[in-house]
C-alpha cells in the first residue's frame, strides 16, 4: 500500500493533495479493514495528531476475490482527489484509470499482452452497446456519463460494470485529448457540467459527442475472441475464475 500513494500521486499529478488537509503533515496513516459489505467504502482524509494524515478504507470481500488488485488503488485514489466530484461518473472514472495502471497484477495484464488501456475499454464499450443494450436502455446509461450528480450502478451488477467501464472510457478519453492536468482540474474544482468549457475548453454536449463517436470507430488491437483468451489465460494464471 504504502507504494500506492506516490504513484497515485505521480500519475496523476496531484503531489499537493495533502495541503487540503494539512500542508505540514509528513505522514499518512491508512487503517485498512475487510469486511463482508457489498461495496467497498473510503472515508476522506483528515488531520490526525503530531503532523499525520489519516483515513480509512473498507475493502469489500465481494470485490478483492479477484486476483487482479484493482479495489485498494481505486479506493486510494478517491482519497487522493480530497474532494467528492460534481459528476459521480468522472470520480469512478479516474480511479479505475489509476487502478488499471498501477494495480498489482492488474496492470500486468495490459503490460504483459502489450494492450492500450484505453482501446481496451473503448472496445468493450462498443462491443456492449452493439451486442448487449438495446437503444433505450443504452441510452440510459449512456446519458449518465460525465453528468453531474448522477446515479452510481452497483458494480455486482452487469449495469454497474457497464457503467463503471463507460466512466473509465470517458475518462480515459479526456485525458488523451485534453491532458492529465485540465482533467483533473476539472475533477477536483469543477461545479456543473458548464466546468466542462471552463476548463477543457469545450461544451460538455460536444465532448460526449466526440466520445462517443470514438467509441463507436473504435478499432481494436485484438478480436474479441483474442481478448477473450487472454483473460481467460490471465485469471487462469493467477488463481481466479474467468
Amino acid at each position: 500500500m504504502s507504494e500506492y500513494i506516490p504513484q497515485i500521486e505521480t500519475l496523476l499529478n496531484a503531489q499537493d493533495w495533502y495541503t487540503a488537509v494539512d500542508a505540514d503533515a509528513g505522514t499518512v496513516f491508512v487503517n485498512l479493514e475487510i469486511g463482508g459489505t457489498p461495496h467497498s467504502m473510503v472515508w476522506s482524509p483528515t488531520k490526525g495528531a503530531d503532523g499525520t494524515i489519516e483515513f480509512s478504507i473498507l475493502l469489500s470481500f465481494n470485490q478483492i476475490k479477484t486476483p487482479a488488485d484493482r479495489a485498494l488503488p481505486h479506493e486510494l485514489t478517491h482519497s487522493v482527489l480530497g474532494t467528492t466530484c460534481f459528476s459521480n461518473s468522472l470520480e469512478e472514472g479516474i480511479c479505475d484509470y489509476t487502478a488499471a495502471r498501477i494495480g498489482a497484477g492488474y496492470s500486468d495484464f495490459f503490460e504483459k499482452n502489450d494492450i492500450d488501456v484505453m482501446n481496451f475499454y473503448n472496445y468493450d464499450v462498443r462491443v456492449a452497446l452493439e451486442d448487449i443494450y438495446d437503444a433505450q436502455k443504452g441510452n440510459e446509461m449512456l446519458d449518465s456519463i460525465g453528468r453531474a450528480g448522477g446515479y452510481t450502478y452497483s458494480i455486482q451488477t452487469q449495469d454497474g460494470i457497464f457503467w463503471y467501464e463507460c466512466s473509465q472510457s470517458f475518462v480515459e478519453y479526456l485525458v488523451k485529448n485534453y491532458g492529465m492536468d485540465k482533467t483533473m482540474q476539472l475533477i477536483r474544482e469543477g461545479n456543473d457540467e458548464t466546468d466542462y468549457q471552463t476548463y477543457l475548453g469545450v461544451s460538455f454536449e460536444e465532448l460526449k459527442d466526440e466520445w462517443i463517436a470514438c467509441v463507436k470507430n473504435c478499432e481494436p488491437q485484438y478480436t474479441i475472441d483474442e481478448y477473450r483468451q487472454m483473460t481467460s489465460a490471465f485469471f487462469k494464471e493467477n488463481g481466479g475464475v474467468d
